[in-house]
């Protein structure tokens, strides 16, 4: 009887650190998506901003720069998407019922 409890206890605390590291893998995901996101479009921007500033050349720069920015940050983006599908799909083992 005490072996059942035992198992019973191991049990709870697997699940809940399944549920734990589930969390702070989504949240680490969430985080990485935010950095993908902001980094190339701040670099762009600065970028653009610094070549305005330092050589003199027009604010179209800064336009274009904000463009390109977006740009990135949107691939960035689709690349992180496909990753993520990916992980999902390798980690449910590619079973997905046609419901």
């Amino acid at each position: 009887m005490a072996e059942k409890n035992l198992n019973s206890d191991e049990t709870h605390k697997n699940t809940y650190a399944a549920k734990t590291f589930s969390v702070m893998r989504n949240l680490v995901m969430i985080a990485q998506l935010g950095l993908n996101i902001a980094v190339p479009l701040l670099i762009c921007i600065l970028g653009a901003n610094f070549l305005h500033v330092k050589f003199g050349v027009g604010s179209w720069i800064v336009v274009i720069g904000i463009i390109l920015g977006i740009v990135l940050a949107f691939m960035q983006f689709a690349y992180f998407i496909k990753d993520a599908l990916k992980q999902t799909k390798d980690k449910d083992g590619g079973n997905q019922s046609a419901e």
